[in-house]
């Protein structure tokens, strides 16, 4: 008989040589077959690992099949598209079908497939793809990077929000803990699979989220693709406890990252509250933020905590989950900075978190005028005013409480000294013959009004009930014109662009020797009338930080000068005498 020859290197058989008359030859004939064991099929390329999840584990039960690459060519993986037999030994890949994309015969590359994501794999390449083949290249778990289309759309991606976090915490039933593939139907299976580690839950309709513990539990649901920054999960109108008192609670003002305001980040002297940045009371490195803890870390030492309000916290510094309370915080310390001329700090607890307070609020932190049961700096006030036993410093106004009414008034008044009160003749009280001197003199960026109902030296007149007495800002508390200059990790000194008056009038041939400071208006002590003394210049910027002296002030007669009266702020308890301001040169 006949012996048939073979043919080899033929377009139509592909790679195989059969023998002519052998008879009809199936699809295993030429291409070689689908394989599911660990026998790798004999189909070109890739095939294998796109065919048979035992040498691809990643393909779980959802292992490609002919149809799915090369629909225009079968209509399964036996049987030929008698529609397009054209198309079937023809030299060429007719690349089509559900899961087929974009493919360049010159490089046998891919890219644009369903099962590659936004990957790009070549036909040939021998490498194996880790999820950042596939799903995101920019960063090493694979988490998905292409762009953000938005809410409700199909490219709606939050992905990069949550590079924090495994995969397994929102695909719990693909991947476990580390990342490796379960091996069931979840993968390469064209839907986004979804469930969580916890009792979140997803709403494929709206591409919700809710009852998230890392979006704040039942309290926030978040729509997939929205972007902005914390308040995605952390709306500000929703922040609990004391927030509201730390850091600006309306949607406008939401951080965009999470150590975005270092200090007090107020820049709005038109509000009257704070904007402290999340750092100061968080951990700068949170390895669990977004997985559910609420941490509060206020340690000092903290490795970015370096610029930070926290850094200026006390050793110990804590907070007391159980009673919610801060200690040795210097949010809630005197201000102190322990520079020459100032005051070491001292730390007092803060009020409980989600408690509330109602006492004097300048008197928790600084006592109040301050310094009235609070460790502070004593020449605001102190019990050992010029070396003797009275009280006093810098409050009220310059001897406000025992100035003589002089030989006129002197029965008219009560033990011969001007009282307090509204009238022009008053010692303090009337704006237009005196001024008072409370903390908006020396710290000016910071307070724009006098009023104080609970300073030590005021509060038996101004007592917060009195028709006339009380605190006309209608607060308990002295009305902090710019809260960014308070609490900012700095003592703010800068003084009132006014002149300072005072009815403490010398008699004239002493008022002589401090001419250069002082102005006389309507005479001396005027029994009934508007007499009073105006300083010349405005305070100006005469205070050094660096010592903590004073110079260039009226109240210290010590404008003109050649030999300035040098008075420090540290000279306390007997170190100033009357001879420290009323020195003649």
């Amino acid at each position: 008989p006949y012996a048939f020859g073979t043919c080899n290197n033929t377009v139509c058989h592909g790679p195989v040589s059969p023998a002519w008359g052998s008879g009809p030859l199936t699809c295993s004939g030429c291409h070689g077959d689908k394989q599911t064991g660990a026998t790798a099929t004999t189909l070109s390329g890739l095939h294998d690992r796109h065919m048979n999840a035992t040498n691809n584990p990643g393909l779980g039960t959802n292992s490609l099949n002919c149809i799915d690459c090369h629909s225009l060519v079968v209509t399964d993986n036996n049987t030929i598209n008698t529609t397009n037999k054209a198309l079937h030994g023809n030299g060429s890949v007719d690349y089509a079908g559900v899961r087929a994309g974009s493919y360049v015969s010159a490089t046998k590359t891919c890219s644009n497939v369903a099962c590659h994501s936004d990957g790009t794999a070549a036909w040939t390449s021998g490498a194996t793809l880790g999820c950042n083949g596939c799903h995101g290249t920019s960063n090493p778990n694979g988490s998905p990077d292409y762009a953000n289309g938005g809410p409700a759309t199909a490219t709606a991606n939050s992905h990069p929000a949550h590079l924090s976090i495994t995969c397994n915490a929102c695909h719990a039933a693909t991947v476990n803990a580390t990342g490796a593939l379960l091996g069931n139907g979840n993968h390469v299976n064209g839907v986004k699979d979804l469930s969580f580690t916890d009792t979140s839950t997803y709403n494929a309709l709206t591409k919700t989220c809710s009852s998230v513990a890392c979006h704040g539990g039942g309290s926030t649901a978040a729509v997939w693709g929205t972007a902005g920054g914390c308040g995605v999960c952390h709306p500000m109108a929703a922040l609990s406890g004391a927030h509201k008192f730390h850091i600006y609670t309306s949607a406008a003002f939401t951080p965009t990252a999470y150590d975005s305001s270092l200090k007090n980040n107020n820049t709005l002297s038109t509000r009257k509250d704070y904007n402290f940045g999340c750092i100061n009371c968080h951990p700068a490195s949170n390895v669990d933020h977004k997985k559910g803890p609420v941490l509060v870390d206020v340690a000092k030492g903290d490795a970015g905590s370096v610029g930070t309000l926290r850094a200026l916290n006390g050793v110990g510094a804590a907070y007391n989950p159980t009673t919610k309370v801060c200690s040795a915080n210097y949010c809630h310390s005197n201000g102190g900075t322990g520079s020459t001329g100032g005051v070491a700090v001292t730390y007092f607890d803060s009020p409980a978190w989600n408690g509330t307070f109602s006492g004097d609020k300048c008197a928790m932190c600084h006592g109040n005028s301050p310094n009235n049961g609070k460790v502070g700096s004593p020449a605001h006030y102190n019990t050992a005013w010029l070396g003797t036993v009275s009280v006093g410093a810098h409050a009220v106004g310059i001897h406000s409480d025992n100035i003589y009414a002089g030989l006129n008034g002197a029965s008219t008044y009560a033990n011969g000294f001007l009282a307090a009160g509204s009238g022009i003749a008053s010692s303090h009280g009337n704006t237009t013959t005196s001024t008072t001197m409370s903390c908006n003199i020396c710290h000016a960026s910071t307070m724009t009004t006098a009023a104080n109902d609970h300073n030590t030296q005021c509060v038996s007149c101004h007592n917060g009930t009195t028709a006339g007495l009380k605190n006309p800002t209608g607060d308990d508390m002295l009305l902090i014109a710019n809260p960014a200059m308070h609490v900012n990790g700095a003592v703010e000194v800068s003084f009132a662009m006014t002149g300072y008056k005072s009815k403490a009038q010398l008699v004239a041939k002493t008022f002589d020797l401090i001419s250069t400071s002082w102005t006389r208006t309507g005479g001396y002590k005027v029994n009934g009338g508007a007499s009073y003394d105006l300083a010349k210049t405005v305070p100006a910027a005469g205070y050094n930080a660096a010592d903590g002296s004073c110079s260039n002030i009226a109240c210290h007669n010590n404008v003109g000068k050649s030999v300035a009266n040098v008075i420090k702020w540290s000279d306390v308890n007997g170190a100033t005498t009357c001879a420290s301001c009323h020195t003649p040169q």
